[in-house]
């Protein structure tokens, strides 16, 4: 049984994790796969024999997401995301100093401040509309995706919320319905909010993944090998093979798990098991890979190499830590995958009620609020 983990764009919520889980795990000869939404990545256990990674990141593919990258036991794992997506950002800021005025606009206008008018309804569809069309083009384009492979998602709730508030809005200014109320505020704000809360989601999925990334700064990229002629030369970490001899000098770091064959020294070794003091290494003793050595000159023959290392174990476990779902999150994951056609479904119950008591601003209202709740 192979392991592999994939890095995957395009997840939004518990209905996306529930989603590629099914489809990964309908596959013959996956035995086991579990989507981490914070991390963005999914873990998988397949047989070889049976289908292949390109298989597997196609069947990702299909279900409308994209696998960005894996790893395996015999490479690195991934970093992670650093800060945030800067057009991410970019249209956070947007859409806030748009929808400011928006906002401003609607409250002056609820306590009497300004008088209701035309101008003022030109006003803020020129200030709502980059917000619905720039700001939000995220949400399309996910809602979108989901569609095309007859799905939903958060994304299609936002989308077809923000969007029958803003259209309903656009038709009150310009064709009139018999009512002069807007909710330019409504989309223009569900949008922004909702944007900030990606942002804030990049920065925390930065974060998950900073355990690794300083265990991975301790891995240093090259090694000293020592032949047989007695000879050194410089080779990368992922060329060391068993048995080979390797040179280390002060204030370098052990490239890999072995034994001490010449030499005498002290090695810092506080990374991997928090004794503040060096340890004493001479011949017959332990290195492990990632440590420091620090006074003297080890010559040393390799045992552990690559995803063997100690260093290499403790980075997997890590991140099989953070992919690890408990039984409230399994049960959140089979809700979600049920809620958006659920909501969508009350929206459209909604709307024929009140259409068939009433009239269509009210009808329109009542299924957008249940949208815009549900957006979060």
């Amino acid at each position: 049984m192979a392991k592999v983990t994939i890095k995957i764009g395009g997840l939004s919520c518990a209905s996306c994790v529930a989603k590629v889980e099914g489809v990964l795990r309908g596959i013959d000869g996956v035995a086991f796969a579990s989507v981490n939404l914070a991390t963005g990545q999914v873990a998988v256990e397949y047989l070889p024999a049976a289908i292949d990674l390109q298989e597997i990141r196609g069947a990702i593919s299909r279900a409308g997401y994209q696998p960005l990258e894996d790893t395996t036991s015999e490479a690195s794992l991934p970093l992670g995301e650093e800060g945030v997506d800067r057009l991410l950002l970019r249209r956070l800021i947007g859409s806030a100093v748009f929808t400011l005025p928006v906002l401003g606009i609607m409250l002056l206008e609820l306590v009497g401040q300004l008088p209701h008018s035309k101008t003022l309804l030109v006003v803020q569809f020129l200030l709502a509309t980059p917000v619905q069309c720039w700001g939000g083009m995220p949400f399309y384009q996910g809602a979108w995706a989901r569609a095309r492979q007859g799905t939903s998602d958060m994304n299609t709730l936002i989308a077809v919320g923000t969007s029958a508030a803003y259209f309903y809005s656009v038709a009150a200014t310009f064709f009139p319905l018999g009512t002069t109320a807007v909710y330019y505020d409504t989309s223009a704000t569900i949008i922004t909010i909702i944007l900030l809360g990606r942002v804030m989601e990049e920065r925390a999925r930065g974060k998950v993944s900073e355990a690794i990334r300083r265990l991975m700064k301790n891995q240093p990229n090259m090694a000293c090998r020592l032949k047989n002629d007695g000879t050194e030369d410089s080779i990368p970490i992922r060329d060391i093979a068993v048995s080979d001899r390797l040179v280390v000098r002060p204030g370098e770091r052990i490239p890999a798990d072995g034994e001490v064959v010449e030499g005498y020294s002290s090695v810092d070794e506080s990374m991997m098991t928090g004794e503040s003091l060096p340890v004493e290494k001479k011949s017959g003793d332990r290195v492990m890979g990632g440590t420091v050595n620090q006074t003297g000159r080890l010559i040393f023959v390799a045992k552990g190499v690559g995803a063997k290392t100690l260093l290499s174990q403790m980075i997997r476990l890590i991140e099989e830590a953070q992919g690890a779902k408990p039984d409230i999150a399994k049960m959140a994951d089979q809700v979600a995958s049920v809620f958006v056609p659920v909501v969508l479904a009350i929206s459209l119950v909604s709307f024929a009620g009140w259409l068939y008591f009433g009239a269509l601003a009210d009808a329109l209202m009542v299924a957008v609020a249940v949208l815009i709740v549900a957006c979060p």
